[in-house]
């Protein structure tokens, strides 16, 4: 804990007649800090699994068509039920976390974490559609490239939120 003194100018008399009715009036000024610090790993797991949950199994997906050799292997039913899941997961842990968070104008780790799942399951659903109607229409390459596309973009909304906890939480 840290305690400070200091004067304080401000631009008012306060109602004083006896000063300019702009001031500058100097007044001291107390500050106490207190550093505060909790070892909060297991409140941050608890709470965002099932934002994670959703923002792997986007990443299952979109890894599953971003390559050539395992393009073939999931095919766009499992696809769908694995996105599906992933936005019910989304959603799930939005209702949740949002029940136990106090209303805030500010961009917090948990809206962070939130737009982070719903971003890559929005790509990961997109991906499924468009990849799917490529390989229809047998524009194999083409349906390679955007599923690389997507992919790429997965892998960056997932290292903006590592790098959001890893500020978060002090490391």
């Amino acid at each position: 804990m840290k305690i400070f003194s200091s004067s304080e100018f401000y631009e008012t008399a306060y109602g004083d007649p006896t000063m300019s009715p702009v001031g500058p009036s100097i007044y001291p000024r107390i500050t106490i800090e207190i550093d505060v610090k909790r070892n909060g790993w297991r409140l941050l797991l608890s709470t965002f699994i099932g934002f994670g949950l959703a923002i792997a199994l986007a990443g299952i997906v979109l890894t599953s068509s971003a390559f050539r050799h395992t393009g073939d292997v999931i095919d766009i039913g499992a696809q769908l039920a694995i996105g599906t899941g992933a936005l019910f997961s989304t959603i799930g842990s939005g209702y949740i976390l949002q029940s136990g968070l106090p209303p805030s104008t500010d961009f917090s780790l948990a809206d962070a974490f939130q737009l982070t799942a719903f971003t890559v399951t929005f790509l990961t659903m997109l991906m499924i559609f468009v990849v799917h109607v490529l390989r229809r229409r047998r524009m194999r390459q083409a349906a390679i490239m955007t599923a690389r596309v997507l992919f790429v973009l997965y892998l960056v909304a997932v290292m903006l939120i590592v790098y959001r906890v890893w500020v978060a939480v002090g490391a």
